[in-house]
């Protein structure tokens, strides 16, 4: 009986950790905001994120708003944990974090939902 348990915890293990991993391999490149809450961007509005894997369910990225031909870019690492994406940049020696919710991914498209329940749909470049 004790085999047959522990055998399930690994099982469990094995595809909580695929999970992840699929998803971050879905995410990895480059994504363009498209809506906002159901609304499109405003002209010369844009914003981006790019995601680079490094290992499973983790990785680096990037996130670059422009807005009127001036560009802001900052760097973050991420973590996939159990259908949310944990999105932490360093400024001036304080770590911001963002938990979002990852409510559909697909090789095209990104849905995120934020901590204050706004949505934020992307497309693949």
């Amino acid at each position: 009986m004790k085999k047959l348990a522990f055998l399930a915890v690994i099982a469990l293990i094995f595809v909580a950790c695929s999970k992840e991993q699929r998803q971050s391999r879905k995410m990895d490149g480059d994504w363009s905001l498209t809506t906002y809450n159901g609304s499109g961007l405003e002209s010369g509005e844009s914003e981006t994120l790019s995601f680079s894997k490094d290992k499973k369910g983790e990785g680096t990225g990037s996130y670059t708003y422009t807005y009127d031909g001036e560009s802001y870019t900052f760097k973050f690492d991420y973590k996939i944990i159990d259908e949310n994406l944990t999105i932490s940049t360093t400024e001036d020696g304080f770590t911001y974090s963002e938990i979002m919710s990852i409510k559909d991914l697909s090789k095209k498209e990104l849905t995120l939902q934020d901590s204050d329940g706004d949505i934020s749909v992307y497309e693949k470049k």
